[in-house]
């Protein structure tokens, strides 16, 4: 734990929060809402809750990828 570089996690993070955000905003909102039969107009808890819990599971997966990688993780191309 002590070898991994936290900002690159925090960074990681927020991207994926973001992109995620973009990604099932306004991008594919709609299409996402009627495949998994939400109602896109009521939302499921107070926005803060659902925002935070998303950012700090982000947080989490970013975290864990940057465990498995190491601290100086072999680039290779194909």
């Amino acid at each position: 734990m002590a070898g991994l570089n936290w900002l690159a996690i925090v960074v990681a993070a927020l991207s994926a929060f973001m992109l995620g955000g973009l990604w099932y905003g306004p991008l594919f909102k709609h299409a996402w809402c009627r495949e998994a039969g939400v109602n896109p107009d009521k939302p499921n808890g107070h926005p803060a809750m659902v925002f935070g819990g998303a950012f700090v599971l982000s947080l989490i997966a970013a975290a864990v990828f940057a465990m498995f990688l190491g601290a100086k993780p072999e680039l290779r191309f194909a």
